[in-house]
């Protein structure tokens, strides 16, 4: 195929799929407020507040939701990347509501002449519509950008929202951005953190730790295990601070507790408890022998980072036990269409990003809306075979969300973990 060819179907298809997702998006926004201003919506929401004590400095309005926002690189280490992708979600529905898709490099502006040259003024006029390059700034400044552009366009769309939590993944630099600019005056936005991205603080944390006697080092395993602990004490215990605290601590005394030295007074009770100890006083059987997960340095010396890890202003952060599991899947679905290995222009990443969130936000038959601005007639075997696989995939993901789905990718996490510390012992 021609060069010429190929960009104009390219300028085609991109100009297709930027239509039908900016409709979606209308679609999905309206969706997303009707339900906000449900009944029951407004009565679990105003529950929530009185029972954490609202954390925003002013009261909510109508149109305010909470989102998550993330930001994806089309190459690995977002500091080598050119081009960058920031979206946000809302947080209960998962939901796509915008996204910002940014580019600091074009091809065509290494051809241009001289800024002296007499030709330089005519290039830039022919030029200028088609750059592939819409912001200055570095990959490592791309998520703050895109933060700045879309909250300060949320009230400008057809139905005007406004984000007044911000849940992410720990990089505040966003955040303190869309602070700093006040979109919404004086109606502050509050931040929130991912309960994933805090459990993996603690497995970090742990990994750092140096100064432990011989034979007393952290394995690899022990700190899946803790780090798996952690979040299930946040997300079991979501709405409630104080709970979390307390499944955190019990977390840790247990795994420190010996025959001689034990603690599982903050372990719940009762014969359903998921503490042996406890289970068998609650039978009035004699407890089991300890098998302490932590040795007396250890728990020591890691006693300030769980310290550090479940302070108050920390975990009020993580109350909603909210992930940006979503925004992963949908940056998986982006770099699929348009691989990382390869160099892509502008309009390629913002046409994958198109269709991506179409596939997102409607499944396979998001990809009919493209076919349909194209003026393409859709076979009613194509569309059957849509729903068919949409509704294979959901009855895929209800059985992952399963509790026994989860434990069993929890066992196999630790299964590997427990051959990485064996194959590290062989070395040694």
């Amino acid at each position: 195929m021609h060069l010429k060819t190929f960009q104009a179907l390219n300028k085609k298809l991109h100009n297709a799929a930027k239509d039908a997702v900016n409709r979606n998006l209308q679609e999905v926004r309206v969706k997303v407020k009707d339900l906000y201003d449900s009944e029951t919506f407004m009565q679990d929401t105003a529950n929530d507040d009185a029972k954490n004590q609202n954390k925003f400095k002013t009261p909510l309005k109508p149109g305010d939701i909470g989102v998550m926002y993330d930001g994806t690189w089309q190459k690995r280490g977002k500091g080598l990347s050119h081009n960058g992708i920031c979206n946000t979600m809302e947080v209960n529905t998962g939901y796509l509501l915008d996204y910002e898709v940014l580019s600091n490099f074009c091809q065509g502006c290494l051809q241009a002449p001289d800024e002296d040259s007499p030709s330089f003024e005519a290039w830039v006029e022919v030029h200028a519509p088609k750059c592939q390059k819409n912001t200055d700034s570095s990959a490592h400044n791309m998520e703050t950008v895109g933060a700045e552009a879309i909250w300060g366009r949320s009230e400008q769309h057809d139905v005007p929202l406004r984000y007044r939590s911000f849940l992410s993944d720990g990089d505040s630099a966003a955040f303190l951005t869309v602070s700093k600019m006040k979109p919404y005056g004086e109606d502050d936005t509050i931040n929130e953190d991912c309960a994933n991205h805090v459990a993996k603080w603690l497995g970090t944390a742990l990994r750092k730790v140096k100064g432990l006697p011989r034979g007393h080092s952290l394995k690899e395993h022990t700190i899946k295990k803790l780090t798996l602990y952690y979040r299930i004490a946040v997300s079991k215990n979501k709405g409630d601070v104080k709970k979390m605290h307390q499944a955190i601590w019990a977390s840790y005394l247990h795994s420190a507790s010996t025959d001689e030295a034990h603690n599982h007074k903050l372990c719940p009770p009762g014969e359903d408890s998921w503490c042996q100890f406890n289970q068998a006083i609650a039978k009035d059987e004699e407890p089991p022998p300890h098998k302490p997960r932590l040795s007396k340095p250890q728990a020591e010396a890691i006693t300030d980072i769980y310290k550090r890890l479940s302070e108050q202003s920390l975990l009020s952060r993580c109350r909603q036990g909210k992930t940006q599991n979503p925004c992963e899947s949908l940056n998986g679905r982006i770099w699929l269409l348009c691989p990382k290995t390869r160099y892509a222009s502008l309009r390629s990443v913002q046409t994958a990003a198109a269709i991506a969130i179409l596939w997102y936000n409607k499944g396979y038959t998001g990809f009919s809306d493209v076919l349909n601005e194209l003026k393409i007639d859709i076979p009613k075997s194509l569309k059957k075979e849509t729903v068919r696989a949409d509704t294979k995939r959901i009855e895929a993901m209800q059985k992952k969300g399963t509790g026994e789905q989860r434990y069993k990718r929890d066992k196999r996490a630790l299964t590997l973990a427990l051959e990485t510390d064996k194959r590290k012992k062989r070395r040694e």
